[in-house]
């Protein structure tokens, strides 16, 4: 997974062992920025043409991480774009204060500040209005940010690998970018797999992929097992459903409710009890206590980034895919 070039900090870990999410964020940034700046500028002027639509010319471009200071230049056009998983934008009512934009592309024509954010988070309208301050006094800028999702950007750089085959530096970066973009699951369409793998933390989100790998490729009944939803022909909402395909039931969710976790469903007309008991095992295999004001009955928790490796959880996931089928 960390053969990647863009792969070149993975951070403080927090109190539970596994990387912040604000972490991913930042490497997913400075990764974007890196390929533009060490590839053709043709890439550049092609990202300003497809997603802002501004005319220009190839030019000479520098880039910025962490915009801290106004910017001393005043040029032509002023853009500032927001890039997230999605296109919504949250307003948090709070005073504006001094914003940091995530990175800058500037020219002899253009000043575009840019705002990223990965997983769940969205864009916040007061951040991008603050952004506006960091453009040289006098800067002319359209007043409204650009949105777009990583799905358009990955989709971007996919057509443009294509594009620079022949050459060799930029397309090796192009592709170290878009497998980056995988093993973070960024830029996925909603509801797939890795949008909902990329709910997890990092540590915790390669573990989710490993048991959905091992639900279909590694256990005793690989071949029995379905996802829930295409099963039923309903579209997923908050969770990938694992179920047989001779029940009509989950034996197991990977869920962005109680705060992203892994639900086994033991079912609670019949196996309520044994729920109750296999809880309290996991609670204590794990040395920490899942919380949960509403917990159903039948149905066991687990938060992933408790989890060292899935080797420990796998015996109770086989448990509830067989007390599933009684």
């Amino acid at each position: 997974m960390y053969n990647n070039i863009f792969h070149y900090y993975r951070g403080k870990r927090d109190s539970t062992g596994n990387l912040p999410s604000k972490q991913v964020e930042n490497n997913v940034r400075k990764a974007l920025i890196n390929v533009l700046e060490h590839s053709s500028s043709l890439l550049t002027y092609r990202f300003i043409s497809q997603f802002i639509g501004a005319e220009c010319n190839v030019e000479e471009y520098d880039y910025l991480y962490e915009v801290g200071s106004k910017l001393d230049i005043c040029t032509s056009k002023g853009f500032i774009i927001g890039i997230a998983e999605t296109e919504g934008v949250s307003n948090t009512n709070s005073i504006k204060t001094k914003t940091r934009p995530d990175g800058a592309i500037l020219s002899a024509t253009l000043s575009i500040l840019i705002e990223t954010k990965t997983g769940i988070d969205q864009l916040d309208k007061n951040q991008l209005e603050g952004h506006k301050d960091t453009f040289a006094a006098g800067q002319m800028f359209e007043s409204e940010p650009i949105i777009i999702k990583w799905i358009d950007i990955r989709n971007f750089f996919a057509e443009q690998y294509v594009a620079f085959r022949e050459e060799k530096l930029t397309a090796f970066l192009i592709d170290q970018f878009i497998q980056f973009c995988d093993n973070n699951s960024v830029g996925f369409p909603d509801m797939s797999n890795e949008y909902f793998f990329g709910h997890f933390k990092m540590d915790a989100r390669r573990l989710a992929k490993q048991l959905h790998h091992y639900l279909f490729h590694e256990s005793h009944y690989k071949d029995e097992v379905a996802d829930h939803h295409e099963l039923e022909g309903t579209e997923r909402t908050d969770c990938i459903g694992y179920r047989s395909k001779g029940c009509s039931f989950k034996f197991l969710s990977m869920t962005k409710a109680r705060d992203v976790c892994l639900v086994l469903h033991l079912g609670g007309r019949k196996h309520k009890l044994h729920a109750e008991r296999m809880q309290e095992q996991i609670n204590q295999m794990l040395q920490r206590r899942f919380i949960t004001r509403t917990p159903t009955s039948g149905e066991v928790y687990i938060r992933l980034e408790w989890v060292k490796n899935l080797d420990q959880i796998k015996p109770f996931i086989d448990q509830a895919y067989y007390l599933r089928m009684k």
